[in-house]
C-alpha cells in the first residue's frame, strides 16, 4: 500500500505586506520578526498587516498584532518589553522602525 506524505501548508505574506517589505528592503527580516513575535505572544493568534497613518502620507509600517484576550496588564507589559528587546535580534537597528507590534482584545 502506498503512503501519501502530508502536504505542508504554505504561508504567504499578505500582498500589501510583501510589497511594502520589498519597497523598504526588509523582506529578509519578515520571517525572523514573525517567529520572534509568535514566541513572545505564545499561544495567541498573531495577524500581520500594513499599518498606515491616515494623517501622514506614506507613513506605513508592518504591524504584528497579537490577540491578548484574557491577559492582565503585567503580562502585556512584559510581552511588549520582550518584543522591544527581541526586535533588535531580528534585524539591524536601521530597519527596526519598519516593524510595530500591537495588542488587541477580541472579547
Amino acid at each position: 500500500m502506498a503512503t501519501v506524505a502530508p502536504i505542508a501548508a504554505t504561508w504567504t505574506w499578505p500582498p500589501d505586506v510583501a510589497t511594502l517589505a520589498a519597497k523598504l528592503g526588509v523582506t529578509q527580516y519578515l520571517q525572523p520578526v514573525d517567529e520572534m513575535t509568535r514566541r513572545v505572544y505564545s499561544g495567541s493568534p498573531v495577524t500581520v498587516r500594513v499599518d498606515e497613518d491616515p494623517e501622514i502620507p506614506e507613513d506605513r509600517h508592518i504591524l504584528f498584532e497579537a490577540d491578548v484576550t484574557g491577559w492582565d496588564v503585567p503580562q502585556m507589559v512584559e510581552a511588549q518589553n520582550r518584543w522591544a528587546e527581541g526586535i533588535f535580534d531580528c534585524c539591524p537597528a536601521t530597519h527596526v522602525w519598519v516593524f510595530r507590534v500591537g495588542m488587541a482584545d477580541a472579547s
